[in-house]
């Protein structure tokens, strides 16, 4: 009897210590794919500026005050990320926010005047920020859980991300378009959106 009760306690135990480190990968997997896809996302954008600048024809003061309207967007979003982890919590701000921003992305290319690219910029800009603030916001819930220093190493994922998108982006402008490179981008991530967001809310939602 003692050495059933001995063989049921390592078994729990070990049902518990797998079903942890299951649980902390599966969170770390899924907020890291939001910063790989801010990061990709960011490094196509910029890598393609260059063709719409040609396309619409725009000098470049026209196009950094285009510009403007992108970081616009990002500082409007911040406290409307706020609310909504707030109220709803992080995994809810980081499904919506990259569904925004894999969204807005296409339309981008779309703008065929300069009064509609600045109101495009303002749009990408605005879901850029939410799934900036959100995605951090999850970080910091994933540190919590793995409850070991990680942050870093989302951070770094992001950086070398962006690096990778850009020179990515640059090669692919020369034999496509912007819209063709978009739109692809969004689908492929969209569809990756929807397993990051069911991981959140599956196993972290008990922890926001």
């Amino acid at each position: 009897m003692l050495q059933s009760d001995d063989a049921s306690s390592v078994a729990s135990q070990f049902s518990k210590t797998f079903f942890s480190k299951t649980r902390n990968m599966l969170v770390r997997i899924a907020v890291w794919h939001y910063f790989v896809l801010e990061g990709v996302f960011v490094g196509f954008f910029s890598s393609f500026l260059p063709q719409m600048q040609i396309t619409l024809g725009l000098t470049d003061s026209m196009l950094g005050s285009a510009v403007i309207f992108y970081y616009t967007g990002q500082v409007l979003a911040a406290p409307i990320a706020g609310a909504i982890i707030r109220n709803h919590g992080c995994r809810v701000a980081c499904f919506t926010g990259s569904m925004c921003f894999c969204i807005a992305l296409p339309f981008v290319s779309l703008a065929d005047t300069y009064d509609l690219l600045c109101g495009t910029f303002l749009c990408f800009g605005l879901s850029l920020g939410l799934i900036d603030v959100s995605m951090n916001s999850a970080a910091i819930l994933a540190e919590v859980i793995a409850a070991k220093p990680i942050v870093g190493a989302f951070h770094g994922s992001y950086s070398v991300s962006v690096a990778l998108g850009g020179l990515a982006g640059t090669a692919l402008s020369k034999n496509f378009t912007a819209l063709q490179v978009y739109t692809t981008l969004s689908c492929i991530f969209g569809f990756l959106n929807v397993f990051a967001g069911y991981i959140l809310y599956v196993i972290v939602r008990g922890y926001v």
